[in-house]
């Protein structure tokens, strides 16, 4: 029996170079399986196991474990073999782990915008997606430090949300159940008295939850024509 050497695998690209937990990262590279004929059994990031998502001998997907602490360190395979495989001058780098410092306002309903504030917030990314304990919101601007929303849907009556979840595009996860955000029903009018009117006239106009959870109204159309506020209440 002859005992032989194969060419040793190559790490030739780490895809992105940094991240935090849950962000998928793309190991490209030569021989990754010695030619498919072992399997990867353990990948570290900077020293943290990654669950291994895809491998092929080219190529292998994982996604990274939370980290602590913001560090930064090689790419190691280990395959089947027991033999293993480091990145010679690429690293990955943890970023910072993300923080939610405050999001505003913290009720609202259907159309509502929120303004989450914080830091890292995506993860490395370039955009992201936030949801308010399942409730579904439309981001309208993302960076590191400030996430805006407008809020798409809601349950049925009065609700509080302890649970606010960012992903980024890298997939990179930010949970809290640090902050509470109330869902209220979206308003409706029930009544316009009186049904018809000409200038000066005075116009009640009755229902639920006209102002949701704002202060004041800012502007009441009557038939196209934009109509003075005396007197407002919810």
């Amino acid at each position: 029996n002859a005992f032989a050497y194969v060419q040793p695998g190559r790490i030739l690209a780490v895809i992105p170079p940094s991240g935090q937990n849950g962000t998928a990262v793309t190991i490209d590279g030569s021989g990754l399986l010695q030619g498919s004929t072992l399997n990867a059994t353990s990948i570290t990031l900077a020293g943290i196991e990654a669950s291994i998502q895809m491998q092929s001998d080219s190529q292998i997907t994982v996604q990274a474990a939370a980290s602590a602490n913001a560090t930064t360190g090689p790419v190691v395979i280990t395959l089947s073999s027991g033999a293993t495989i480091c990145t010679a001058n690429m690293t990955f780098q943890y970023l910072q782990r993300g923080t939610v410092q405050q999001i505003f306002p913290l009720s609202g309903t259907v159309g509502t915008i929120i303004n989450i504030t914080g830091t890292n917030l995506l993860g490395g990314g370039t955009n992201a997606s936030v949801l308010l304990d399942g409730l579904k919101t439309q981001v309208v601007y993302a960076s590191s430090a400030l996430v805006t929303v407008v809020v798409q849907a809601g349950p049925n009556g009065t609700y509080q949300s302890r649970a606010l979840q960012i992903m980024a595009d890298t997939g990179a996860v930010l949970f809290t159940t640090s902050f509470a955000w109330s869902f209220y029903p979206l308003g409706f009018i029930s009544s316009v008295s009186p049904a018809s009117w000409q200038q000066g006239t005075l116009v009640n106009i009755t229902g639920m939850s006209l102002i949701g959870t704002a202060n004041t109204v800012t502007r009441c159309v009557l038939a196209g024509v934009d109509a003075s506020i005396v007197q407002v209440s919810n």
